[in-house]
């Protein structure tokens, strides 16, 4: 979704010659309550770009492109969930996923059909993250149940030649390093809401580019991502309060929680306080009283103060007042209320969304900060604020169809994807 608004936002500016796109080919997720979700996405990035494609292939489980067996696995109970977690140590499965035959094809939820497993110009994915959670305390990383799974994404790069992936998951580098070091380059990036302007927001994420060293290099990712989050973190700036955006229909449309809470709607009653459940409320109290004795003020003079309820104060106060940041999303901020002090109600989806979205809006009208070009030469990237014109590295074969990653195009696969 972020890469077909930046894909939209890149056609619409006037800087690119061509027009900047992609396909998705093909999804994998092994739980069902997920499928809808990746239709409507295929769908709504598909309305965003102004184009129709059809629907990816859509497999399982990432495991069903490895032979029954290879993986050694006894079932295991983490989470409230069953497991696999394997007698043999991580390399010991690697290896056994290395040498076995890879799947070339796989059933299809789309097409209902055995599908071929496609070949991609980018693999973007987020791997279960259970077993390397900060918050998990009996973590194993590699070790645990999740671990084959990482194998048999790796060995997948490498048998399909995959030019570039994205990993979004906190998983140690050096065990990249040994699957793929020999392959690939590999850059982790620490990732901050403040990056994209909002500061207002805690969201840290560990983002991993993979790309092959067959394909020629022309710039270093993590400097071209410091250079533009600078950029942006001089540019955009929220703060807690700015996500208070509800008007007053959609403030009102929790009205359906008394109901389900056995209360009375108060539709005159500015404060939302009543609706909290008797741990919410102790909670507020809890906080309020820490707040007040930490700081020497009323929680409700603080527009920026947020507390999050699905948290035992007693245990640990998630809160803005520190870090002057919305506390991070968790798996259980479904129920768990963004509680505003001052506002007295809580966060509504509305504010949600907007923490997830992209950069803030500027007031500023600045012209484009860069321009790119394709010449006889190659591809130019001009700085316009500067002035200055660099001629990116690589061949040019007779114009841009042929210019794919850096590199002369070698096959008849058609290359749609752009990436900055």
């Amino acid at each position: 979704m972020a890469l077909a608004m930046v894909c939209r936002i890149a056609n619409q500016s006037g800087v690119l010659e061509r027009r900047a796109g992609f396909t998705c080919k093909a999804a994998w997720e092994k739980q069902k309550s997920c499928h809808q979700a990746i239709i409507d996405n295929h769908e709504w990035v598909d309305t965003v770009l102004e184009e129709t494609t059809p629907q990816p292939c859509l497999f399982e489980d990432v495991m069903s492109l490895c032979p029954d067996g290879v993986v050694d696995e006894t079932k295991s109970r983490l989470f409230a969930c069953w497991c696999d977690v394997s007698k043999r140590s991580f390399w010991e499965n690697a290896r056994a996923v290395y040498a076995s035959p890879s799947a070339e094809h796989g059933a299809c939820l789309t097409h209902a059909c055995a599908c071929r497993v496609p070949h991609v110009d980018l693999d973007v994915s987020g791997l279960p993250c259970v077993d390397n959670s900060r918050i998990n305390i009996k973590r194993m990383y590699e070790q645990g149940g999740t671990g084959p799974l990482f194998a048999v994404w790796a060995r997948r790069l490498r048998a399909y030649g995959i030019p570039m992936a994205i990993l979004e998951n906190d998983f140690k580098t050096e065990i990249l390093n040994g699957l793929l070091g020999d392959a690939y380059n590999i850059y982790p990036l620490q990732v901050k809401t403040d990056d994209v302007g909002h500061s207002g927001v805690s969201r840290s994420r560990l983002y991993i580019i993979l790309a092959s060293k067959q394909c020629q290099q022309i710039m270093d990712p993590g400097q071209l991502y410091s250079s533009v989050a600078e950029r942006n973190r001089g540019r955009f700036s929220t703060q807690p309060k700015d996500y208070i955006i509800a008007d007053e229909f959609e403030a009102g449309g929790i009205c359906d929680v008394p109901g389900v809470r056995g209360k009375t709607f108060r539709p005159n009653e500015p404060s939302l306080a009543y609706l909290l459940n008797q741990r919410e409320q102790e909670a507020v109290a809890k906080l309020d009283d820490m707040y007040r004795e930490r700081f020497r003020e009323v929680s409700r003079q603080n527009w920026n103060l947020v507390y999050f309820l699905g948290d035992d104060p007693s245990w640990t106060a998630s809160w803005s007042a520190v870090g002057h940041r919305i506390p991070t999303f968790r798996t259980n901020c479904g129920t768990g209320k963004f509680w505003l002090p001052a506002a007295q109600r809580w966060l509504t989806g509305h504010g949600h969304a907007l923490t997830t979205e992209g950069a803030p809006e500027s007031s500023d009208e600045e012209e484009q900060a860069y321009s790119l070009k394709f010449t006889d030469a190659g591809w130019e990237l001009k700085d316009n604020e500067k002035g200055m014109t660099t001629l990116l590295p690589g061949r040019a074969t007779g114009g841009a169809d042929d210019w794919v990653l850096g590199q002369e195009k070698k096959d008849s696969r058609q290359h749609e994807l752009l990436c900055f």
